[in-house]
């Protein structure tokens, strides 16, 4: 009769947790998302920046972006340049309801902006008709070079 009962008991518990499995309890709290704005800043403009979310692969986004349904709580934040001058928050608090400002100084520095003066990097390549050009040939002189896929 004991054996009987446990097996009764075991059978019963197996399709108590069976039949609950899946439920959302009743007094479960509902979850409001939050929100992070990041707005770039620079003594220039930053047109478009590179975000990186805890996981998540590396978005692009217009400068500045509101970042919508983020979950609540501490967040790693990577935002960096198409330059790739970046700023990163490795505990970045978002609270329910509510938005997160974040303002990173991207300094993009005068080496990588063009400017009066600026001399261009080197570069090398080869022409349609098989001869070969350079920045050197071309000192002194606005250029403006235009690549084309040749297939």
């Amino acid at each position: 009769m004991r054996q009987q009962l446990k097996l009764f008991f075991s059978i019963t518990g197996a399709a108590f947790l069976i039949w609950h499995c899946g439920k959302t309890p009743a007094n479960m709290p509902e979850i409001i998302p939050g929100s992070i704005r990041i707005s770039a800043q620079d003594e220039i403009r930053i047109d478009s920046i590179n975000v990186i979310l805890d996981d998540e692969p590396l978005e692009q986004y217009a400068n500045p972006v509101l970042m919508e349904d983020i979950t609540p709580g501490t967040h790693a934040l990577s935002v960096a340049t198409l330059s790739g001058v970046e700023q990163f928050y490795p505990q970045l608090l978002v609270a329910s309801d509510q938005v997160t400002e974040v303002a990173p100084l991207l300094d993009v520095g005068p080496a990588r902006r063009p400017f009066e003066g600026y001399t261009a990097p080197d570069f090398s390549a080869l022409t349609l008709d098989s001869t070969y050009i350079g920045s050197s040939d071309y000192t002194g002189n606005v250029t403006l070079l235009f690549f084309i896929l040749d297939t």
